[in-house]
């Protein structure tokens, strides 16, 4: 019984060294999902721009408002 966990215990040691060394996962955008995660991340520099967009245009408005209501 000693011998087969001195075995299992061995052996778990080998697998986990083993897969110390193991290379990383490729990126998403080099996968077979690649083009819709390319899709996605156009659209995250899209919305980005858009938003910023949306901020200037409201600090446009917001100032316009002030110089016509304080006159």
């Amino acid at each position: 019984m000693r011998w087969l966990l001195i075995f299992l215990f061995a052996i778990a040691a080998l697998w986990y060294f083993r897969g110390a060394d193991r290379v990383p996962p490729p990126k998403a955008e080099n996968t077979l999902i690649g083009e819709p995660v390319k899709a996605l991340l156009g659209a995250e520099s899209y919305e980005k721009s858009y938003l910023e967009a949306v901020d200037e245009h409201q600090k446009k408005v917001d100032k316009q408002s002030e110089e016509e209501s304080g006159g």
